[in-house]
């Protein structure tokens, strides 16, 4: 028997730049399922909510498309020399009000989104616990 699944709650380092001196800042991001419908919520370190969006169907699978994807340079090392130090990553700028403020997630974090997701719709069964861990 599956338990239900937990909200999504991560802890990112993002910019705050809506003052003379722009400095990097708390948030987290948070994703809920009610009634079918998925939350992305981006609060900042005070719990004030500085962005949201729903994501539909074609979004979700957008997401775990990208995330499954490897977006490396890796698939061209034997047609050219890539320097070292050079690469590709994936990341995803997340929607906030206004442009006070700046929160991204890096290609670990689109990751973790896109597994919770596979277990929201139902694509994996959630036998987990009851605090969501990837």
């Amino acid at each position: 028997m599956s338990t239900p699944l937990p909200s999504l709650s991560m802890d990112v380092t993002g910019h705050y730049v809506g003052d003379a001196y722009p400095h990097e800042a708390d948030y987290r991001v948070r994703l809920k399922e009610q009634q079918h419908v998925y939350h992305l919520i981006v609060e900042d370190s005070g719990g004030f909510r500085v962005g949201e969006m729903v994501l539909d169907e074609a979004l979700v699978d957008g997401i775990q498309r990208m995330a499954s994807t490897d977006h490396s340079l890796s698939g061209y090392e034997d047609d050219w020399k890539i320097p070292d130090g050079m690469g590709r990553t994936l990341v995803w700028t997340l929607p906030t009000k206004g442009t006070d403020h700046y929160v991204e997630l890096d290609d670990g974090q689109i990751d973790e989104v896109a597994a919770w997701l596979r277990f929201a719709t139902g694509e994996e069964v959630w036998d987990g616990g009851e605090e969501w861990e990837f």
